[in-house]
């Protein structure tokens, strides 16, 4: 949901319908549950994403998410380079890579830290 967010608000959708329009006409292979999903649903849990009664956080029209050059949305995620149980003999890159905490499976894993950062128009 949240990949669809940023990507109608960087094509300039404005609506949670057109949102749902687009991924379903254009990328339903790679979001199979749109199938399932009836547009009224994607557009209420679009609008709670954002924690606003109405649109998804592209809708320009009823306030809530901030946009602007002052504000980007920022995230992170762990990249596993290897299992952790051969972590301690891995070579690949050695002396780069580090133990980190995986808070989404409760585990400790071997490898780096992404960081994405998705600013608004400058």
């Amino acid at each position: 949901m949240l990949t669809q967010e940023v990507v109608g608000k960087y094509l300039g959708i404005d609506t949670g319908q057109g949102l749902y329009a687009y991924f379903r006409r254009h990328y339903g292979a790679w979001f199979p549950a749109l199938g399932r999903v009836q547009r009224t649903t994607f557009v209420r849990r679009a609008a709670n994403l954002c924690g606003r009664s109405r649109g998804g956080c592209g809708s320009r029209s009823s306030g809530g998410c901030r946009t602007g050059p002052d504000f980007a949305l920022i995230d992170s995620f762990p990249l596993a380079v290897c299992q952790f149980a051969r972590a301690h003999r891995c070579r690949r890159f050695r002396g780069e890579a580090a133990y980190g905490k995986d808070t989404l499976v409760r585990q400790t894993f071997y490898g780096f830290r992404v960081h994405v950062r998705c600013a608004g128009p400058s």
